[in-house]
Protein backbone atom coordinates (compact mmCIF):
# COMPACT_ATOMS: atom_id res chain seq x y z
CA UNK A 1 0.00 0.00 0.00
CA UNK A 2 1.17 3.16 -0.75
CA UNK A 3 -0.11 6.49 1.20
CA UNK A 4 0.24 9.94 -0.32
CA UNK A 5 -0.80 13.42 0.65
CA UNK A 6 -2.25 14.76 3.86
CA UNK A 7 -1.75 12.00 6.70
CA UNK A 8 -3.84 13.26 9.25
CA UNK A 9 -6.61 14.12 6.43
CA UNK A 10 -10.36 13.36 7.63
CA UNK A 11 -12.08 10.28 6.19
CA UNK A 12 -14.04 12.36 4.22
CA UNK A 13 -11.09 14.05 2.88
CA UNK A 14 -9.16 10.22 1.97
CA UNK A 15 -9.51 8.39 -1.49
CA UNK A 16 -8.54 4.71 -1.72
CA UNK A 17 -7.39 3.48 -5.06
CA UNK A 18 -7.21 0.07 -6.62
CA UNK A 19 -4.35 -1.16 -9.01
CA UNK A 20 -3.15 -3.77 -10.54
CA UNK A 21 -6.81 -5.64 -11.45
CA UNK A 22 -5.84 -7.20 -14.29
CA UNK A 23 -2.95 -5.34 -14.88
CA UNK A 24 -0.24 -2.77 -13.48
CA UNK A 25 -1.69 0.43 -13.56
CA UNK A 26 0.92 1.81 -11.07
CA UNK A 27 2.62 5.02 -13.06
CA UNK A 28 -0.98 6.08 -13.85
CA UNK A 29 -2.10 5.92 -10.35
CA UNK A 30 0.80 7.87 -8.85
CA UNK A 31 0.60 10.15 -11.69
CA UNK A 32 -2.96 10.81 -10.40
CA UNK A 33 -2.44 11.30 -6.98
CA UNK A 34 0.04 13.35 -7.42
CA UNK A 35 -2.23 15.62 -9.57
CA UNK A 36 -4.97 15.34 -6.69
CA UNK A 37 -2.90 16.54 -3.94
CA UNK A 38 -1.47 18.93 -5.82
CA UNK A 39 -4.76 20.41 -6.34
CA UNK A 40 -5.95 19.73 -2.88
CA UNK A 41 -3.60 19.53 -0.23
CA UNK A 42 -6.10 18.37 2.53
CA UNK A 43 -6.72 15.55 0.55
CA UNK A 44 -4.87 11.69 1.69
CA UNK A 45 -4.51 9.16 -0.97
CA UNK A 46 -3.51 4.96 -0.75
CA UNK A 47 -3.36 2.99 -3.38
CA UNK A 48 -3.72 -0.24 -2.65
CA UNK A 49 -1.77 -2.96 -5.27
CA UNK A 50 -3.39 -6.07 -5.63
CA UNK A 51 -2.38 -9.03 -7.56
CA UNK A 52 -2.24 -8.68 -11.08
CA UNK A 53 -1.77 -11.47 -13.68
CA UNK A 54 1.73 -11.32 -15.20
CA UNK A 55 2.74 -12.35 -18.67
CA UNK A 56 4.72 -15.59 -17.22
CA UNK A 57 1.75 -16.43 -14.95
CA UNK A 58 0.26 -19.85 -14.75
CA UNK A 59 -3.54 -19.84 -14.42
CA UNK A 60 -4.81 -22.93 -12.17
CA UNK A 61 -8.09 -22.75 -13.45
CA UNK A 62 -10.94 -24.24 -11.01
CA UNK A 63 -13.45 -26.97 -12.24
CA UNK A 64 -15.69 -25.47 -10.10
CA UNK A 65 -15.69 -21.93 -9.78
CA UNK A 66 -17.13 -19.96 -12.92
CA UNK A 67 -17.24 -16.30 -14.19
CA UNK A 68 -19.53 -14.11 -11.99
CA UNK A 69 -19.77 -11.06 -14.54
CA UNK A 70 -19.90 -10.91 -18.29
CA UNK A 71 -17.27 -9.20 -20.57
CA UNK A 72 -17.57 -6.23 -23.06
CA UNK A 73 -17.11 -6.68 -26.58
CA UNK A 74 -15.20 -3.54 -27.98
CA UNK A 75 -15.48 -0.73 -29.65
CA UNK A 76 -18.96 -1.31 -29.53
CA UNK A 77 -19.91 -2.37 -25.73
CA UNK A 78 -21.59 -5.34 -26.05
CA UNK A 79 -22.15 -7.66 -23.83
CA UNK A 80 -19.83 -11.29 -23.87
CA UNK A 81 -21.47 -13.69 -21.85
CA UNK A 82 -18.83 -15.70 -19.79
CA UNK A 83 -20.84 -17.38 -17.27
CA UNK A 84 -19.33 -20.86 -18.61
CA UNK A 85 -15.59 -20.13 -18.21
CA UNK A 86 -13.70 -21.57 -15.56
CA UNK A 87 -11.45 -18.94 -13.79
CA UNK A 88 -8.72 -18.82 -11.24
CA UNK A 89 -9.88 -18.12 -7.72
CA UNK A 90 -6.34 -16.35 -7.02
CA UNK A 91 -7.49 -13.82 -9.87
CA UNK A 92 -11.37 -14.00 -9.10
CA UNK A 93 -12.73 -10.01 -9.13
CA UNK A 94 -14.95 -10.85 -6.37
CA UNK A 95 -12.52 -12.44 -4.35
CA UNK A 96 -10.17 -9.43 -5.11
CA UNK A 97 -12.85 -7.36 -3.97
CA UNK A 98 -13.33 -9.11 -0.88
CA UNK A 99 -9.44 -8.49 0.16
CA UNK A 100 -9.15 -4.82 -0.92
CA UNK A 101 -12.54 -4.74 1.91
CA UNK A 102 -10.35 -6.38 4.66
CA UNK A 103 -7.79 -4.18 3.65
CA UNK A 104 -9.14 -0.71 3.95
Amino acid sequence: MTEAGNATAAQDNTMVLMGRIPTDAGQTLYWLVANLCRLNAYLRCLIIQLPFVESDARLALSETLKARFSGRLLPFNGELDRSEKSVDPRFDHHNQANTAGRIV
